[in-house]
């Protein structure tokens, strides 16, 4: 019997992929240092666009918190706020009862000024609108009660009721903050979030 001769195996083939591997390895590489030097550039098109859009959308976000203040407190305040990509979420209650005392008021008025501004514009309908806003103000607040062992910051409905209700009449009250310590609110105390954050 004659000898088996094996055929010979030519590495070319995998020679010739693993350059391509390596190519292309270098090619998602080189990328990946583009994509890092495109983000850390500060103004690309993407962010002006981005920036723009914020920018463009910012009155009617605001609107939107103000409305949700007075509409519905518990269900989409929340999410509308701080899920929105306009303001990031607070780290802690006492930050966030911060956030809320400084603009919840400027986004309460936002609010109001556009519905007096479609009451002017169109009678009929701003007053419709008007009557629907009145019935869900008092849907969402008519079971509201003031609990004063809820840690500060930690109910949002409950912060909006402190910020306008009570430093608007000027009545002091003591809360329980999240670590167990006691807040006191005295009459005609200026709320800002620097001040709370410090406390």
């Amino acid at each position: 019997m004659g000898s088996f001769d094996y055929p010979k195996s030519t590495p070319t083939p995998l020679l010739s992929r693993r350059p391509t591997l390596i190519h292309q390895q270098s090619h998602i590489l080189g990328s990946a240092e583009d994509e890092d030097t495109t983000q850390s550039s500060p103004w690309t098109i993407q962010r002006l666009l981005h920036i723009f859009i914020l920018a463009l959308c910012f009155p009617f976000w605001t609107f939107a918190v103000g409305g949700c203040i007075f509409l519905s407190p518990v269900a989409h305040l929340d999410t509308i706020t701080f899920s929105s990509g306009f303001v990031l979420p607070p780290p802690s209650d006492i930050a966030r009862f911060g956030y809320w005392a400084e603009n919840a008021i400027p986004h309460m008025c936002t609010f109001l000024a556009g519905l007096c501004f479609l009451i002017w514009w169109r009678l009929d309908l701003g007053f419709s609108v008007l009557a629907i806003v009145l019935y869900l103000f008092w849907q969402a607040w008519s079971g509201f009660r003031l609990d004063k062992d809820i840690p500060l910051g930690e109910d949002d409905q409950q912060t909006i009721y402190l910020v306008s209700v009570v430093h608007t009449l000027g009545d002091g009250y003591r809360f329980r903050a999240g670590d167990g310590s006691v807040v006191d609110l005295p009459p005609g105390i200026e709320l800002s979030r620097g001040m709370l954050v410090r406390n």
